[in-house]
Parts: structure tokens; sequence; C-alpha cells
């Protein structure tokens, strides 16, 4: 299992490998520039099962697929490895991407408590692990990025995700940022430590 130590707990949650096509993705776009990781939100709902299963069924046809899900009750699956060029962020944002990160909706409020720890963790271990700061939505073109910074910098989606879906469970742009930079989620309170 993964572990990230932060203070005095260790946060560490299971990474499901859940390969897309035998891993074929890793020759199919190629590799990124590592310079971002991208924040985003599933956008419709779907338990992580039935978003993955999408995502693997028609990646080809789409063209889209992202490095990692998030979703039901934190549970983490890794469709491809990191590093290389992925498809949800448009072309130049995909171009720099370490990883995507997918956050699937939850059906209640206790469900995405746990998504929310597991999503904070993923994506500033994505990134401490590729050498990436862990700052989100900065004005440099390097760092933890959401959807929106994306196609608000690069204007090549419309996508404004996932600050709409964290708002709407009462998680503010600030707390998210916040939470992200520390690796560790204030709706945990210390609950993922183990």
């Amino acid at each position: 299992m993964p572990t990230y130590r932060k203070s005095n707990y260790t946060y560490g949650f299971n990474i499901k490998q859940n390969r897309i096509g035998a891993n074929e993705s890793n020759n199919y776009f190629g590799y990124s520039d590592n310079s971002i990781i991208v924040a985003h939100e599933a956008g419709a709902p779907g338990s992580l099962d039935a978003q993955v299963n999408y995502m693997k069924n028609n990646w080809q046809s789409n063209q889209a697929f992202v490095s990692h899900f998030v979703g039901s009750n934190g549970r983490i699956e890794q469709l491809s490895d990191t590093g290389i060029e992925q498809w949800g962020a448009g072309a130049t944002g995909n171009k720099k991407v370490n990883a995507q990160v997918e956050l699937a909706r939850a059906s209640d409020y206790g469900m995405f408590k746990q998504d929310c720890a597991a999503y904070v963790w993923l994506l500033h271990t994505l990134a401490a692990q590729a050498n990436i700061p862990t700052n989100v939505d900065s004005g440099s073109d390097c760092g933890i990025k959401t959807h929106r910074w994306i196609s608000l910098t690069y204007h090549e989606t419309d996508h404004v995700d996932p600050y709409g879906y964290l708002k709407s469970w009462g998680v503010s742009e600030q707390q998210f940022r916040n939470d992200v930079s520390n690796g560790v989620s204030s709706l945990s309170a210390g609950q993922n430590a183990i």
C-alpha cells in the first residue's frame, strides 16, 4: 500500500491497478513533459466502477482517458502509467500532464468525505512523486491544476470542474487548495490515519 507521511500521521490508500487495454494506451499517446497534475470531476452520476468501465470501454472512440479515478468510499483505481500523454485536458494540457485524476460523484456525504480524502491525498502524492509543486491553480505553468484552470489558461476546453461539485458538498476553492497542498483533507479530521 502506498503511504505518505505528513506531520505525525501516515495516510495511506490502496491503489488498485485496472489498466486500460493491457496498457496499450502507453503506446498510443506518447510521453508528456510531466509538469502538471490535472484534477477533474466525472460530471455525471455513477459509481466508480461504472465510470471506470465506461472509460475502459470507450477510451479510443472518445479519445479521452485519465490515469486515475477516485470514488465509491475512497477507492482509487489506476488506469495507466503516469508520465504518458492522457486525453482529458485539451491538446496543450495533455502534453504537460504527469497524471489526470477523475473524482466520481458520491451518493451521500459520508462517501464524499472518504472520496475527498483519497482525492486530496492522491493529487498531492502524485505531484510529490513527480517532483511537481503541490500548489493548486497557481499562476505558474507547473503544479496541480484543475480542469477549470486548464480551460481558462489554454482555451481549448470549456470544462470548469471540480470546483462546482466540491462546492455542492460544502468545500470551498480555498479549502480544496489548502487541503491538496497539505495532502490531507480537512473533512477527514485524521480519520485516515493508519
